[in-house]
């Protein structure tokens, strides 16, 4: 956490994804979806090779700053342990410099699946002592089945609930659902009772844990089942993480504030 001072009370500020837990993701989620248009308009642009913030910036008006001070304020409220009756004593300059050196790129990242987050290549997850495990692969000769140990009901599932993820305004809610379906412990079968209960106890995990986890399965999920086939490692892993290397590249704290007018960091 990043300790800071607005005016002289001490806070706290979370600004790392290990810090920050499923559960608390799904709150700043679902807020992000919420943000004012305009500002969202501004995500979308930095995500493109040749991003035009100029011209966005030349098009704001005095409410759209207003709305995007509101959408501050929460966003620091959701990921520190500042209340909104200290906000609204505080400067609005000094609420926008807190959001842009510690969580605009959380936004960004809460909007586009984890861009930015380098995962890790992983094949089980510690939880509360136990040891959870990722789908495994059937390797035949110098290709690889993807999930090839997936029942056809923890397929399913987990399709149709990565669908809620990405569709719904509280898709987040869902992704402690989508880990319990398709991550066991040694010898466990698909239960819906225990993924129900598991789900619940999965919004603790730290979001580390959990782009960890997405990133090593979910450009398989999001492949038909009539089209998976199989496919070599070397395709598998240029599947896994185009628009993270992609996105990262756009997103650099000192860029983006100098797209705005502000000095870097």
């Amino acid at each position: 956490m990043i300790p800071c001072y607005i005016g002289h009370a001490p806070v706290q500020i979370l600004h790392q994804w290990n810090e920050i837990t499923l559960s608390n993701a799904g709150e700043f989620y679902t807020l992000c979806r919420k943000m004012p248009k305009k500002l969202k308009e501004m995500y979308d642009i930095i995500r493109e090779e040749e991003p035009n913030i100029d011209q966005w910036n030349n098009s704001l008006s005095k409410n759209d700053l207003r709305d995007f001070h509101g959408f501050y304020k929460d966003v620091l409220v959701c990921l520190s342990n500042i209340d909104h009756k200290t906000l609204s004593k505080t400067k609005p300059d000094q609420i926008e410099s807190l959001y842009y050196q510690h969580l605009h790129q959380l936004t960004f990242g809460i909007l586009n699946n984890g861009a930015g987050y380098d995962a890790k290549d992983i094949e089980s997850f510690l939880f509360k002592g136990e040891f959870y495990y990722l789908p495994e692969g059937k390797n035949v000769m110098d290709f690889i089945i993807p999930m090839e140990n997936l029942t056809a009901i923890q397929f399913t599932e987990s399709n149709d609930l990565l669908k809620l993820v990405t569709d719904h305004p509280e898709g987040y809610k869902y992704v402690g659902a989508i880990i319990a379906t398709l991550c066991n412990k040694k010898g466990e079968f698909f239960n819906e009772d225990v993924i129900l209960k598991r789900a619940q106890e999965f919004g603790e995990l730290k979001m580390d844990v959990v782009f960890d986890v997405f990133f090593c399965f979910l450009s398989s999920l999001i492949m038909p089942v009539e089209g998976l086939g199989i496919y070599s490692r070397g395709q598998v892993g240029t599947l896994r993480r185009p628009k993270n290397q992609a996105l990262t590249k756009w997103v650099g704290m000192d860029r983006f504030l100098t797209w705005l007018g502000t000095p870097g960091i």
